[in-house]
């Protein structure tokens, strides 16, 4: 009776709303079901905490001493503009992939409430992605 009733009610067509609902509204609301979800499960938390405590320790030991003046095969002190724009770049990938990897494991459970929630217009895409990078 009950899985009839659960299944019945995921074939519910979704509705469209005309009216959106206010950006610091939605996006607080996200957030804060985004982060209870999170600290409800302490392995999660456990995870990213070591993840980025990994991370730092061999960003740290890559780019230890790295420093603006070098020389050249000519003797030449010049800059090591690509030294300084790969650590950048590492940084800011590694950034975006930490973030990108809990919304990638997450969303296939998540799915059909994301997509009767977005299409009630109470968030936008981008929105749900931006909560899960702030959480």
């Amino acid at each position: 009776m009950v899985i009839q009733e659960i299944a019945n009610r995921s074939r519910l067509p979704i509705t469209k709303r005309d009216e959106k609902v206010p950006f610091s509204q939605s996006l607080g609301a996200i957030i804060k079901r985004d982060f209870l979800n999170t600290a409800r499960n302490p392995m999660i938390v456990r995870a990213r905490f070591m993840m980025t405590i990994i991370l730092g320790l061999f960003v740290g030991g890559v780019y230890w001493k790295m420093g603006h003046d070098y020389l050249d095969e000519n003797g030449r002190r010049t800059t090591q503009f690509m030294t300084l724009t790969g650590f950048l770049f590492f940084v800011s990938m590694s950034s975006f992939m930490t973030s990108l990897s809990p919304v990638s494991i997450v969303f296939p459970k998540e799915r059909v409430v994301f997509l009767k929630e977005e299409g009630s217009r109470l968030y936008s895409t981008w929105m749900f992605y931006l909560s899960r990078t702030v959480v």
